[in-house]
């Protein structure tokens, strides 16, 4: 006889199809006072549980309807003040003000957000190819927008119109539906080899050699290169650590610390740019420059052959059963929600993913976890951990928005915290690092809900 499923948890049947179907109960309308009922489907009984789970989870503790009705100019101008602007940098702050205001609501804005149709946005995006730029002065003649304004002006309205989902504001995001113009592929431009003398010749006239010739070796950003300090540079181990910025703000320099993109959740935002590996810059800030060619050459070989090994600290939701062990399974990259989705067999365009973990510490509903990648996917500690039913504590795409709030946090409890160079072949230049490791003293999650607790420390 089939287990009883408790009040709460849903219902799982079978469906003449062959699929597996699971409803709950999402709310009581507030005009009929009725049940408003939901329902998943999966080909699997047990990724329809897995799927029933989550829906279940994040529909706990979310208000159904909002006491005010919304139009879609005044819902992306709440969004962008309330969710956006406090965690994105000044100048992304502008570009995201521009595209709301004048893209968005000028085409949109007087519409009711229950009632914003896909065609309608698509409209706002063909309008937008053919005449959309804003005219700055009286000569200017081209008014078309390039595909990637459009992708942005996308992103933008699709990001507020997703927030609106999590409200129940309303069922779906109609962005969903709407094509976009695709990436458009440039060829990227670099000096030729045959030149690199005579630029740095030039730069040693003008007495700015060191910084041109590190920024030919390393690919750092101008603003990044700009606000280097000598207390940047760890002279004994080698290493030069990328903390802060300078950019432009309205006319004027302002020096900037990346440690603020931390509260965005965009973990390895600047992993290997420009051929220079950075170890998750927006949480570790530390970056692996070569001297030479050569030495840039053996690390990105090592990188590939999985000869550095890279730890994570998580937090998440739970105990992890058992407390130690490994998460495996074929990730699937969805990419117009572009959200990566595990499954238990392989499907067409799946990857494999394996993660090791251990459990450091328990505490409040909460597990301190600390990972290892044996492969690099995209959102694979997130993804993995949240189909295992343990999401990451702060993580907005895979975890549970009534959790977050409850515990406060903003942004992923996510942070790359060791590096161990284990080489097994010849590392040439490299090889004085074989053995060695590098570990970050303070995790600030860790002493938030885990106060006391000493992180495991490395040789080397």
């Amino acid at each position: 006889m089939p287990k009883k499923r408790a009040n709460g948890e849903g219902s799982i049947r079978k469906k003449p199809n062959g699929r597996w179907e699971g409803r709950y109960t999402q709310g009581i309308d507030p005009v009929t006072g009725r049940a408003i009922q939901k329902s998943v489907s999966a080909r699997t009984q047990a990724e329809c549980k897995e799927k029933l789970a989550r829906a279940i989870r994040d529909n706990r503790g979310i208000p159904m309807n909002h006491n005010e009705d919304y139009t879609v100019a005044k819902w992306c101008r709440l969004w962008f003040e309330t969710y956006s602007k406090p965690v994105i940098r000044p100048n992304t702050a502008k570009t995201y003000a521009n595209a709301i205001e004048n893209h968005i609501i000028p085409a949109l804005g007087g519409i009711k957000l229950k009632r914003l149709t896909s065609i309608q946005i698509q409209q706002l995006y063909n309008d937008s190819r053919t005449n959309g730029r804003v005219q700055r002065w009286e000569s200017q003649t081209n008014t078309a927008l390039t595909g990637s304004s459009v992708r942005r002006i996308h992103m933008v309205l699709s990001s507020a119109l997703k927030q609106a989902v999590k409200e129940r504001l309303i069922p779906y995001n109609p962005c969903d539906n709407c094509r976009i113009p695709p990436k458009e592929k440039k060829e990227m431009t670099i000096l030729p080899p045959e030149k690199l003398g005579a630029y740095l010749r030039e730069a040693e006239q003008y007495g700015v050699l060191p910084m041109f010739f590190l920024e030919l070796s390393s690919g750092l950003r101008r603003g990044e290169l700009l606000a280097l300090r000598w207390d940047d540079l760890n002279v004994k181990d080698r290493i030069l650590s990328v903390s802060k910025q300078v950019t432009r703000i309205d006319g004027e320099l302002v020096q900037l610390f990346l440690e603020r993109m931390a509260v965005t959740g965009k973990v390895g935002e600047w992993k290997q740019k420009n051929g220079v590996p950075v170890l998750d810059a927006a949480r570790e800030r530390r970056v692996i420059a070569a001297k030479t060619a050569e030495g840039l050459r053996v690390m990105n070989q090592k990188i590939k052959d999985r000869e550095l090994n890279k730890y994570y600290l998580c937090v998440v939701q739970g105990r992890m059963t058992p407390p130690k062990g490994k998460l495996e399974g074929f990730l699937f990259k969805d990419e117009v929600k572009k959200q990566v989705y595990v499954r238990s067999k392989p499907v067409p365009g799946a990857k494999t993913a394996v993660t090791l973990y251990r459990t450091l510490a328990v505490r409040n509903g909460l597990s301190l976890v600390e990972c290892e990648l044996v492969t690099g996917r995209t959102h694979q500690i997130r993804a993995q951990f949240s189909a295992s039913g343990h999401p990451l504590l702060g993580d907005g795409k895979y975890g549970s928005e009534r959790d977050n709030r409850r515990y406060g946090r903003h942004g992923q409890a996510l942070y790359s915290y060791r590096l161990s160079f284990r080489f097994t072949t010849d590392a040439g230049p490299l090889e004085p690092l074989n053995g060695r490791s590098w570990q970050v003293e303070e995790v600030d999650f860790v002493q938030e809900y885990f106060p006391g607790f000493s992180l495991p420390r490395t040789e080397g």
